[in-house]
C-alpha cells in the first residue's frame, strides 16, 4: 500500500492550479459507460429497476476497463465540468479552509483549483493515483484504499462521494461509517447520476439514514448526462431529539 504521507495541519486556504477541461474526442477505448451516452440511451435506465448487486459488478468491471486502457482522461471533458464546480463550491462554501477527503478520487481532479487546508484523496487503483497532479501540494495526501477498506486516521471537515457510492457492497453503511470521521458540523457531500433507477433509490436511502439534505443542486450535460448533488450534516440527524 502507499505510504501515507504526515500532513501539517493548517486552517489557510490553498490552492494549485485551476482545473483544465477540453473536449475529449471519440476513442476505441472508451468504457461503455461513456459509449451508451453518446448513443443516448442513458434516460431510458430511468425506467429499469436495476437491483444495485447488478449495477455494481458492471461498475466494477467498466472500472477496471478505464484503468487499464487509462481512458480516466473523459472527466476532464467539458461536459463534466458543471459537476466537480459544483461540488468545490458546495466544498468551500461548507468546509472553508477545512480538511476534505474525497473518496474515490481517482485523478484528484476534484482538488485542483480547490481551497482547502487539507485534502486526502483516496483511490483503489495505485496506477490512476500516480497520474495526479495535486501530488506533491502542500496539505495534500493520496492513499491507496477503497470506500471499502480505508479508515480515515482524522476528523474531517467535508467527506466527498463523488459518484463513487455505487461500488460499495453496502452503500449507506459505509456512507454512516465514514460519517463518524466528521467534525462536529462536518458534511457528507454525495453526487449520483440522476438518469436511472437505482442511484435515485439509493439517495432516497441516504436521505433516510443521513437526515434531509442542507444543500441540493442538479447538473446537466449536453451528453444527456444529469447528477443531483447533495450536502447532508449527519451530525443534526443525531442531535435530533427523540420519543
Amino acid at each position: 500500500m502507499q505510504q501515507q504521507t504526515e500532513v501539517v495541519r493548517e486552517r489557510r486556504f490553498r490552492r494549485v492550479e485551476p482545473m483544465p477541461t477540453h473536449v475529449v474526442p471519440d476513442r476505441a477505448n472508451d468504457s461503455l459507460i461513456v459509449r451508451a451516452m453518446q448513443a443516448g440511451v442513458m434516460p431510458v435506465l430511468r425506467f429499469i429497476p436495476t437491483p444495485h448487486w447488478a449495477v455494481r459488478r458492471f461498475l466494477e468491471w467498466d472500472n477496471r476497463i478505464e484503468n487499464e486502457r487509462d481512458a480516466w482522461d473523459r472527466l476532464r471533458d467539458v461536459n463534466e465540468m458543471g459537476r466537480y464546480r459544483t461540488i468545490q463550491g458546495f466544498v468551500e462554501t461548507f468546509a472553508p479552509g477545512g480538511s476534505v477527503l474525497d473518496v474515490g478520487c481517482a485523478q484528484g481532479i476534484l482538488q485542483e483549483g480547490l481551497r482547502y487546508g487539507e485534502y486526502t484523496g483516496v483511490d483503489l487503483f495505485p496506477e490512476t493515483l500516480a497520474t495526479a497532479r495535486g501530488q506533491g501540494q502542500p496539505g495534500t495526501r493520496y492513499v491507496v484504499g477503497s470506500a471499502e477498506t480505508y479508515v480515515p486516521d482524522r476528523a474531517h471537515d467535508a467527506i466527498v462521494f463523488n459518484e463513487t457510492l455505487y461500488y460499495p457492497r453496502h452503500p449507506v453503511q459505509e456512507a454512516q461509517r465514514f460519517a463518524r470521521h466528521l467534525t462536529p458540523d462536518g458534511v457528507i457531500i454525495v453526487s449520483l447520476f440522476n438518469r436511472a433507477w437505482w442511484p435515485r433509490r439509493l439517495m432516497r436511502r441516504l436521505n433516510a439514514a443521513l437526515g434531509a439534505p442542507v444543500a441540493e443542486t442538479r447538473v446537466f450535460s449536453g451528453q444527456g448526462a444529469g447528477w443531483t448533488i447533495r450536502v447532508y450534516r449527519p451530525a443534526a440527524v443525531s442531535a435530533r431529539p427523540r420519543g
